[in-house]
């Protein structure tokens, strides 16, 4: 009995083993070909805005988990509707697992990276970003996060940094960027110590308003702001999740009001 059941076993192991080897066996083109999705989209005309929304760190198992928490396996999110889901591989140019510097930065530029890098090749080249190319077509650009503005994620869309630990160095990029819209959490990262952690004495919050920016001190400031461009920090690292200080809905919100007035569209 124990012999049959070892057979069996060497038996499915070696069935899986040749299944497996079928599945290494593919042409590489499959990853790299381009691919015609063939949608029949309704669109009222030419596409003017992008909004690119990222759930850092967020996998199948996140998504799945909010479908089931919020309308049950047998509903759908709004994101389930959309016409096309895809998948991607995120593996960095010097790791297998990647982090949020390098596959933002392959998001935002196309060009794969090493891990904790912010918008440099692996050969030291700055490349240009998604929103730096927006800005530089005379469209409005902003930037929203929950976490410091100037962690990896955002950072990646405005700043070229060697690396993602150096958010002092991030935040002045930030700052001369010519981002519209600047909304999120990590003050600490712009003014000086001791009541900030920079070390040159900078205070970039200054130095932006005396450029022309609006800053938005408080949640009551941002939720009535009315002007472009603006900055607006509302923590000392990553947002409170309590009424003090703004949510992401309301953050999106505001930046979204503010960027459709641009004629010539968003990102």
């Amino acid at each position: 009995m124990m012999k049959t059941g070892l057979y069996l076993t060497i038996i499915i192991i070696l069935f899986a083993s040749s299944a497996i080897a079928q599945l290494i066996e593919v042409d590489t083109n499959f990853y790299t070909a381009p691919v015609d999705l063939n949608l029949e989209l309704e669109v009222a005309g030419p596409v003017e805005n992008v909004i690119l929304l990222i759930g850092d760190g967020m996998g199948l198992s996140h998504f799945t988990a909010a479908q089931y928490t919020a309308v049950g396996p047998e509903g759908r999110l709004y994101m389930q509707t959309m016409p096309a889901t895809g998948l991607m591989s995120v593996y960095s140019n010097d790791r297998l697992i990647t982090d949020s510097a390098a596959s933002g930065t392959a998001i935002a530029t196309g060009y794969k990276t090493n891990n904790g890098v912010i918008s440099i090749s692996p050969d030291s080249v700055e490349v240009q970003t998604i929103l730096e190319a927006a800005h530089d077509k005379g469209l409005a650009t902003g930037l929203v996060a929950t976490s410091t503005i100037t962690h990896a994620t955002p950072a990646v869309f405005a700043a070229h940094q060697g690396s993602r630990g150096n958010e002092a160095a991030i935040a002045v990029d930030m700052s001369t960027a010519g981002v519209d819209v600047l909304l999120g959490s990590g003050w600490k990262h712009w003014i000086p110590a001791p009541a900030g952690t920079r070390q040159d004495g900078r205070n970039l919050i200054n130095e932006m308003q005396d450029v022309g920016y609006t800053i938005a001190h408080t949640k009551e400031e941002m939720l009535s702001v009315d002007t472009t461009p603006v900055i607006g920090l509302y923590g000392r690292g990553a947002l409170a999740i309590d009424d003090t200080e703004p949510s992401l809905a309301e953050l999106t919100a505001k930046a979204i009001e503010l960027l459709s007035r641009d004629a010539d569209g968003f990102f």
